[in-house]
């Protein structure tokens, strides 16, 4: 009996460490559960997708983003000068000019129209230079100038100039046959173009521009016509159209529309009051005195601003300001210089 329990417990020890090297090997060479493991959530990287945009070049002129070649804008300015005789409209390319500068002639008024970044095909009626453009020119950086021709003393006053001058006998131009001389000569600002030297100069803008905010935080609004009188010219009218976003211009009365049908409306128009002496070349053709200073009236975003001018040399633009002396601002587009030696009405409201 003492026998069989000594070969119990025995049987029972061995069995007993049988059952814990099984434990041990178990956790390397057995099958058991697996370890509970923890949910993660997979996760992928989102990468945004981002667009860097690039700023389109600014037009000097205009203040507009220019989206052709952004060489075009090295180019030089192209300036013609067109004929405002009632013969001579409806002109051709006066809407597409950067800016346009209206100035008196002999009894009718004339326009320096300055192409920049539009080039139109063709432009007119082309009309002779006078003296009154000389200080235009010296201020637009070296610009190629179409015109007519000119009597002796003028064209030797241009020829002193630093411009490219181009008159009647080049290739750029030509006569139309639907209208009489001298109000039917045109001219192709491309051509004219393609003709100038590579290392002509591109130039500086006229005036400040800036976004429509700005702008019409300066001034009043305005409802109504601005009148505009040169003696023993047009009567020239502005007046406002929201819709257009352009200030309708007519003339003795009557809208002015270019060839196409389409009436101006620039989107400025800057009014700089002034006097004229008499041509130092034609004592019956009156000289535009451009530097000095003077009042100015300013028209941008149906807002009118009132203060000042000034030019200080014929190598600069006019610096216009508002009656505080702060820079007046331009929405950009199109802008009609005038230089009126008579007067300014400006509605009440």
């Amino acid at each position: 009996m003492k026998r069989l329990c000594s070969l119990l417990v025995a049987v029972i020890a061995a069995s007993s460490c049988s059952s814990d090297a099984s434990s041990e090997l178990g956790a390397s060479t057995t099958t058991t559960d697996a370890p509970a493991v923890e949910a993660v959530t997979a996760t992928t990287a989102s990468t945004e997708s981002t667009t860097t945009t690039i700023p389109l070049p600014v037009a000097p002129y205009t203040g507009l983003p220019f989206e052709g070649d952004e060489a075009a804008l090295q180019r030089p300015a192209i300036v013609v000068k067109v004929d405002n005789h009632p013969r001579s409209r409806p002109q051709t390319g006066l809407d597409r000019a950067d800016m346009v500068i209206e100035l008196r002639a002999e009894g009718v008024t004339r326009f320096m129209a300055v192409y920049h970044s539009d080039l139109p095909e063709p432009v007119g009626p082309v009309r002779s230079a006078r003296t009154s453009d000389f200080d235009i020119l010296t201020a637009l950086d070296e610009p190629a100038f179409a015109y007519s021709g000119a009597n002796a003393i003028v064209d030797r006053g241009l020829g002193a100039l630093p411009i490219y001058a181009r008159y009647e006998n080049r290739t750029d131009f030509f006569r139309a046959r639907n209208r009489n001389a001298p109000h039917n000569l045109y001219v192709n600002p491309v051509g004219m173009q393609a003709s100038l030297p590579d290392d002509a100069k591109a130039p500086e803008p006229w005036f400040t521009f800036a976004d429509i905010d700005t702008v019409i935080e300066q001034g009043r609004s305005i409802s109504g016509d601005v009148t505009v009188v040169f003696q023993g010219s047009p009567i020239v009218r502005y007046r406002w159209d929201n819709e257009l976003g352009g200030w309708l211009r007519t003339q003795d009365g009557a809208t002015h529309s270019t060839e196409s049908g389409d009436q101006l409306a620039p989107a400025n128009v800057v009014i700089l009051e002034t006097t004229y002496g008499v041509s130092r070349a034609d004592a019956a053709s009156p000289e535009l005195l451009s530097v000095g200073f003077g009042a100015a009236t300013i028209l941008t975003a149906g807002r009118v601003i009132q203060g000042t001018w000034s030019r200080t040399d014929n190598t600069v633009p006019p610096e216009i300001s508002d009656i505080d002396g702060r820079t007046i601002v331009l929405a950009p587009g199109q802008t009609w210089v005038e230089w009126p030696d008579r007067s300014v009405i400006i509605p009440e409201s």
